[in-house]
């Protein structure tokens, strides 16, 4: 399960919060309820920025491409034709032709 970013407190050092590898300081001061209160705030405002800065187009905007599973499927069996050997696919028909009989 994927780590869930949340303000979190370092003795001596203030409130922060760890994305990825990086930890990034909220707020200073003591672990007191008004300081937690400040740290989420903080919190909730970089998180706000940081969505906004992102330049990641929406699912399913105008610009990107919708192909339907089958349309991606076809796309890749064609690529695998041009580029890889036809053994792979001979092996893996072997194979299931082997299975079935036995």
């Amino acid at each position: 399960m994927a780590h869930q970013p949340k303000p979190f407190f370092r003795t001596g050092r203030g409130w922060f919060v760890q994305l990825g590898a990086k930890q990034i300081k909220l707020c200073d001061g003591p672990k007191t309820g008004e300081t937690e209160k400040t740290a989420w705030a903080e919190f909730y405002k970089f998180m706000a920025e940081r969505a906004a800065n992102d330049n990641v187009p929406a699912p399913n905007s105008a610009n990107s491409a919708t192909l339907s599973v089958a349309e991606v499927f076809e796309k890749f069996l064609g690529w695998c034709q041009q580029h890889r050997s036809p053994a792979p696919t001979n092996w893996h028909g072997s194979t299931s032709s082997r299975s079935a009989t036995t």
